[in-house]
C-alpha cells in the first residue's frame, strides 16, 4: 500500500511538472521549417503519435483540475489560474479578492472593494475614487464615486450631499444668494463697494 501511495504521489509531481513544460512551450514563437517531402508512411505514424500526445494531454487536464493548491501550490502559477494566491484550497489574487484582500479570510464590507490588497470604499474614497487607482484632484473629495469640488458644487457645497436652494450658489462651501448678497453680488466673490446695496445680482441697482 505504502509503494502504491508513493507511485501516485510521484505520477502526480511528473504531471504537475508537464504542465509547467507545457505552458513554457506554449510561451515559445513558433519556427517556421524548410519545406519538405515527407512519406505517406511516416505521416500516418506521425498522425498516431500526435493522436497519443492529445490524448494524454487531455488527461494531464483533467488530473490538474482535481489538484489543489494546498498541496501543490504551482497550480496557481498556471495561465488560467484566478491568481497567484492559495487561500482555502482555492488560487486567488489577495490584492483584488474581497474575499481574500490582503491576506486570506479578510473579507471587505459590502460597500467595499479590494484595492492592491486594502478593502476602500469607492463612494468616498478620494484615492480610488469610483474605481481603484483613480485619485481626486486637489481641492476636490469623493462624493458617491465621483470627484467633486465642494468648494464650488452647489450639489454638494461644503459636505458631500448638501445642496444650496435656488437661486443659492456655492461659494468657499457656502451657499449664497448672488442676487442679494453684497459679498458676492451676481456671482463669486463679487462685492459691491461700501454703501451699494446687491438688488437682482447688481450692485447699486438703481
Amino acid at each position: 500500500m505504502k509503494l502504491l501511495h508513493i507511485f501516485a504521489l510521484l505520477a502526480t509531481m511528473a504531471v504537475v511538472s508537464a504542465a509547467f513544460d507545457l505552458e513554457d512551450y506554449n510561451e515559445e514563437p513558433e519556427v517556421q521549417s524548410n519545406e519538405s517531402t515527407v512519406p505517406e508512411s511516416e505521416m500516418q505514424e506521425a498522425t498516431t503519435s500526435l493522436r497519443g500526445v492529445s490524448r494524454f494531454l487531455t488527461s494531464q487536464q483533467n488530473l490538474l483540475g482535481n489538484l489543489t493548491c494546498n498541496k501543490f501550490p504551482r497550480v496557481c502559477r498556471l495561465k488560467k489560474s484566478p491568481g497567484p494566491d492559495c487561500c482555502k484550497k482555492k488560487c486567488v489574487n489577495v490584492k483584488t479578492d474581497k474575499l481574500n484582500c490582503g491576506f486570506c479570510g479578510r473579507k471587505c464590507k459590502q460597500t467595499e472593494i479590494c484595492c492592491k490588497g486594502k478593502c476602500v470604499n469607492v463612494k468616498t474614497d478620494k484615492l480610488n475614487c469610483g474605481v481603484c487607482g483613480y485619485k481626486c484632484k486637489y481641492p476636490e473629495i469623493c462624493c458617491k464615486g465621483k470627484c467633486v469640488n465642494v468648494k464650488t458644487d452647489k450639489l454638494n457645497c461644503g459636505i458631500c450631499g448638501y445642496k444650496c436652494k435656488y437661486p443659492e450658489i456655492c461659494c468657499k462651501g457656502k451657499c449664497v444668494n448672488p442676487t442679494c448678497d453684497k459679498k458676492n453680488c451676481g456671482g463669486c466673490n463679487k462685492k459691491c463697494k461700501r454703501g451699494e446695496l446687491c438688488v437682482y445680482g447688481m450692485c447699486n441697482y438703481a
